[in-house]
């Protein structure tokens, strides 16, 4: 799609799990870290007035036993979290 840009997690998913897309006219997305079932990336605007940090989660398994997917360092910034899970 014209303007548009794409992450996944196919690196650490064969099954690629976790996909974002966004409006490049509207957004600057930056990938922070992602394994087989996490993707964190910040998000801006693209005049940068404003920024925050998504992790989108994928669980189809019982959550991890540290039960943080990296997020200790995220999570003290503005961020939005979302569970993809069954």
């Amino acid at each position: 799609m014209r303007g548009w840009s794409f992450l996944s997690n196919y690196l650490d998913a064969p099954n690629g799990r976790i996909w974002i897309g966004w409006d490049t006219n509207q957004l600057v997305v930056s990938l922070v870290g992602q394994d087989g079932q996490v993707m964190h990336c910040e998000v801006q605007d693209c005049a940068r007035t404003w920024r925050c940090y998504v992790s989108i989660i994928y669980s189809i398994i019982p959550l991890r036993k540290d039960g943080c997917y990296g997020l200790n360092s995220l999570l003290m910034l503005p961020h939005v979290l979302t569970n993809l899970g069954c």
